[in-house]
């Protein structure tokens, strides 16, 4: 029975789901948390302290809220695109798993069908043996 394929190399991969695993391993990393954190910190401080009143986005900072919710559109789709992937790619194990375990089974249920039949066997030897050597002792006695 073929056993399905349970990843891809990277040459396998469309650009697109390249692109996809990359933004989700980078936007999912403590290095995105921590320089986006600076970026947001930045962007406060430069529209805030040091701008002033010449800020081009000042306080309630409504041009970065645009910037973030425009990033969180693209962002989202592209991180649900390689969650979906990883997720066939988890179902492809899952029954490549239950493959591999019936067979083990079904393997495992010969092997004690022949035990089965060597203790039946077995038993019929001894009980031969059983039936000769009491006939020769009853033999014996007869005699």
């Amino acid at each position: 029975m073929d056993q399905p394929a349970t990843h891809h190399t990277n040459s396998q991969l469309t650009l697109g789901q390249r692109a996809a695993d990359q933004v989700a391993k980078f936007g999912g990393s403590w290095l995105f948390i921590s320089l986006f954190g600076m970026f947001m910190m930045g962007w406060t401080v430069l529209n805030t302290e040091l701008l002033g009143k010449t800020a081009f986005d000042p306080y309630p900072y409504v041009f970065l809220n645009l910037v973030l919710s425009m990033l969180a559109a693209i962002q989202a789709p592209i991180i649900m695109m390689s969650q979906n992937r990883f997720s066939d790619m988890d179902r492809l194990a899952a029954q490549n798993n239950y493959l591999v375990n019936l067979k083990a089974q079904s393997e495992i249920q010969a092997v004690h069908h022949k035990l089965e039949s060597m203790q039946t066997e077995e038993i019929r030897a001894l009980l031969l043996e059983q039936n000769a050597l009491l006939a020769r002792v009853l033999a014996n006695k007869a005699d």
